[in-house]
């Protein structure tokens, strides 16, 4: 039997892109889906939108709601689904074409946990990178450990991979409520937890890239260093359990996480969370290229310098 994919789609003010959205999943009229259309509070059209889409394929579901925000609503499209894989797609971005097709063929091979694929960014529908910035492409089924051990770079998001329904609900894996970048810690636990792991050279999703999107957005000075917070203590937590003591990919996920905090602090410049053997940390866990870790640090601290002075 043909598997069903479950594809759940977060709503939010998105009348512009929606459409497009929803038609890249419905296009293949021979795949078994379920597009599961969370409408997040949306002021907007974009329900009308998608209403009036639903009306003319049944494979499209329509949940009306309060706004709850991104990892909320993510959460009550794994609880409606029906699928027997989930994908997480943005309502401002789309499927490449044929991508359900190879993503199905892939699910009758291997029957896996987790399915890694390949994202295009796009500018004015212009292809300007792909993300993640390295997938091993294993051929064959391994375990998440197994395969963590393989790259130097893992992407922390749910919508760069497909699900399976069953592993998610097993496992309890959800994605955070109420914080910026809510996915982080279901994508690093849900690798390390799965049995079955395959990474592909599929592109099945579109980035679009434009500056009002949540990703793009300055938030709240208190939002901000939640998300750091407790982003970095999780990940110092993975890189020191014995299980995961060996994947280069989240120590440098880790000291990402630190660099990226040291840039953005700068923002609010009376603000310090970490001390200086926090960023330290940076010198012996990100591997890649220690000479811009190196840089970073020395704005962030003659920025500190010249902030005391």
């Amino acid at each position: 039997m043909i598997p069903k994919i479950s594809i759940v789609i977060p709503i939010y003010n998105t009348e512009e892109y929606v459409g497009e959205c929803i038609e890249s999943c419905i296009s293949d009229r021979s795949a078994q889906i379920e597009v599961i259309c969370i409408i997040d509070g949306s002021t907007d059209n974009s329900l009308e939108i998608v209403k009036k889409l639903a009306e003319s394929d049944s494979r499209i579901k329509v949940f009306p709601q309060e706004n709850k925000g991104l990892g909320a609503s993510r959460n009550v499209g794994v609880e409606l689904a029906t699928g027997d894989y989930i994908l997480f797609l943005d309502s401002d971005d789309w499927l490449e074409s044929n991508a359900l097709a190879q993503i199905i063929d892939t699910i009758e091979k291997f029957g896996p946990d987790i399915i890694l694929g390949w994202c295009y960014v796009r500018k004015d529908n212009e292809i300007v990178n792909t993300l993640p910035k390295e997938v091993v492409v294993t051929d064959k089924v391994i375990s998440g450990l197994e395969y963590a051990v393989l790259p130097k770079d893992y992407h922390g998001v749910v919508w760069d991979k497909i699900w399976k329904r069953s592993f998610l609900n097993e496992k309890g894996l959800r994605c955070l409520e109420n914080v910026y970048f809510e996915d982080i810690n279901m994508s690093v636990r849900g690798i390390t937890l799965a049995s079955k792991v395959i990474g592909t050279n599929i592109y099945f999703y579109n980035y679009r890239l434009r500056m009002n999107s949540m990703s793009n957005q300055k938030p709240p000075k208190k939002q901000l260093v939640d998300f750091y917070n407790n982003r970095i203590l999780f990940l110092k937590k993975v890189v020191k359990e014995s299980a995961t003591k060996n994947c280069v990919c989240f120590k440098n996920m880790l000291a990402r996480s630190i660099v990226d905090f040291s840039k953005k602090v700068i923002r609010y410049p009376k603000f310090d969370l970490f001390k200086i053997k926090d960023l330290m940390i940076i010198s012996t866990l990100y591997l890649s290229n220690p000479i811009i870790v190196s840089v970073y640090l020395f704005k962030y601290f003659n920025r500190r310098f010249n902030d005391i002075k």
